[in-house]
């Protein structure tokens, strides 16, 4: 009690004790400071901030320069106006943990064997930056659940952001300024040629847009996000709504991704599945003509989405595309690489050396992954078994670099590294395996999972608990939506990888679950916050 009773006095003498007025003054800045924070991360996620000058010449991306100092301030305004509260007292023990597990996290990485010297260090620079993407979130969640955000400004939020994204790569596209979403170079038709059969005689890039920004298949994940909250606010707010889904929805067929284009058939499909059920169960209350009129505009939306638009969207032509022509674009395309990543000359290779790197090449693995990723010379035994495997798990990226991945962890032969990881800076030197939680299974072991990931699952499980456990009370439209878009983000981050670690979802991941902690309760529920 006496260490707990210190460090309470330690934080209050760096607290004002504020009068009443003072304190929601405090607390109505913090409020517009964090809305303006969440409603900015498209524009902080523009390929510009992370172009190779402007970060050199900062050290790091400006928009992480940002977001990081944006949100410490807005927090320290926060325990400024509130002090040693509940919430602050759960983030500072989370702190405690975070620095405990990094201390075991890095003294368990000092020692590491292995045969290729560049994976033998790591930086602590990069450890620290990597594990600071992880106690943002925790930070959205303090300041969302201290200043208490309503439905109205959670509404407007999301509202923003939707209509932010999707006008960017709806405008973008209409006037072929976007880049494309697989090579980065400008698009070379808009979404009124995919009707013709114009772009089928040239090569399936130059279709997919995704504005200005930095990963295609990262906004792809914040679509799915959004989507059935937008889908919730067009049946329950204002029929303007049902335009926004629209057009959110035609944005995530123009950015070209199986994640977004298949996305956009399952969570149509599935909005009004449940809509249906929930309106059958009494659990949705039916109010005459404008349960028809939300009926026939979302109808509207999945016919016009579904039945005329994908099925000439980009991904699905280019999935439809001969085998023989994908395997000889491919054969291009790899030979293209072999020619770029190699730098040394077959003269400095022995003999044995060559042989396998040409069965390498001759196998169909990415040379990307044989000579950048986890170079052949260092470990030919491994690349050798590698060759013998069957053409489909050789031709399956996921499995290469999760291979590569077991191996590193086999030759240091290390049972904490299960547990605590063999840190984000080798593990990113390899190759970032496109399976979040995977992944940092990988790179900060399973205590860095339980720590950093779970309480995503954790809140999204205790979601669907208690909407389960007061059903007439809890499982409506509205709670349904949210839980389905925190449940869209983890599963489709597994599916694409480099997500929850990620701060532009991971940012906006971590507001939606704050608002499902703040209002999927049983005492919430018949309270009317504007």
């Amino acid at each position: 009690m006496r260490t707990i009773d210190w460090i309470k006095g330690f934080f209050m003498k760096f607290t004002l004790k504020c009068k009443p007025d003072l304190k929601e003054k405090l607390n109505r800045t913090a409020k517009i400071l964090f809305f303006i924070y969440i409603v900015i991360q498209p524009l902080l996620d523009t390929i510009y901030l992370f172009d190779e000058r402007v970060v050199a010449f900062f050290g790091i991306s400006p928009s992480t320069i940002i977001r990081f100092l944006m949100i410490a301030v807005i927090a320290v305004i926060v325990f400024w106006a509130n002090g040693f509260t509940k919430k602050f007292r759960i983030l500072l023990t989370y702190g405690i943990i975070v620095i405990i597990y990094f201390a075991f996290h890095c003294l368990n990485a000092r020692n590491f064997n292995t045969v290729n010297p560049l994976l033998s260090g790591f930086s602590i620079t990069n450890e620290v930056s990597y594990i600071l993407r992880f106690i943002v979130p925790a930070l959205v969640v303090y300041i969302a659940s201290s200043i208490g955000i309503s439905k109205s400004f959670f509404e407007k939020a999301i509202t923003i952001l939707s209509a932010t994204m999707s006008g960017l790569i709806v405008i973008t596209n209409i006037f072929c300024i976007s880049l494309d979403s697989y090579t980065n170079e400008r698009i070379k038709f808009n979404i009124f040629v995919w009707f013709t059969d114009a772009y089928r005689s040239d090569s399936f890039n130059g279709l997919a847009s995704k504005a200005f920004f930095n990963f295609a298949n990262m906004v792809s994940v914040i679509f799915c996000m959004l989507l059935p909250l937008i889908i919730y606010f067009a049946v329950h707010r204002s029929k303007a709504y049902f335009g926004l889904a629209f057009l959110h929805s035609v944005a995530m067929l123009m950015l070209g991704t199986k994640t977004s284009t298949y996305g956009v058939f399952l969570i149509l499909t599935a909005c009004v599945f449940i809509y249906i059920f929930l309106l059958i169960t009494k659990q949705e209350k039916s109010s005459g003509n404008q349960t028809l009129t939300n009926f026939a505009a979302m109808g509207v939306i999945c016919v016009m989405i579904i039945g005329v638009i994908l099925p000439v969207s980009p991904a699905i032509y280019r999935n439809n595309i001969s085998s023989d022509y994908m395997q000889h674009y491919d054969e291009l395309k790899k030979d293209d690489k072999d020619d770029k990543d190699d730098d040394i000359p077959d003269e400095e290779y022995s003999e044995e050396q060559l042989l396998l790197k040409k069965k390498l090449s001759d196998s169909g693995i990415m040379s990307r992954f044989y000579i950048k990723c986890y170079n052949f010379v260092y470990d030919m035994d491994f690349w050798e078994d590698m060759t013998k495997f069957d053409s489909a798990k050789r031709l399956d990226s996921r499995f290469i670099e999760k291979s590569m991945l077991d191996r590193v962890k086999e030759l240091n032969n290390n049972s904490l590294d299960n547990w605590l990881g063999i840190t984000y800076d080798r593990t990113s030197r390899i190759y970032n395996l496109e399976q979040d939680t995977l992944y940092q299974y990988y790179s900060l072991g399973i205590i860095g999972v339980i720590v950093f990931i779970a309480p995503y699952f954790a809140i999204l499980v205790y979601g669907i608990f208690i909407c389960l456990r007061h059903f007439k009370q809890l499982c409506n439209f509205e709670n349904i939506c949210v839980l389905f878009g925190i449940a869209l983000t983890l599963a489709t981050g597994f599916y694409c990888g480099n997500t929850i670690d990620n701060p532009f979802a991971n940012i906006l991941l971590s507001f939606i679950c704050a608002y499902s902690v703040i209002f999927i309760r049983p005492d919430r529920t018949k309270s009317e916050i504007k």
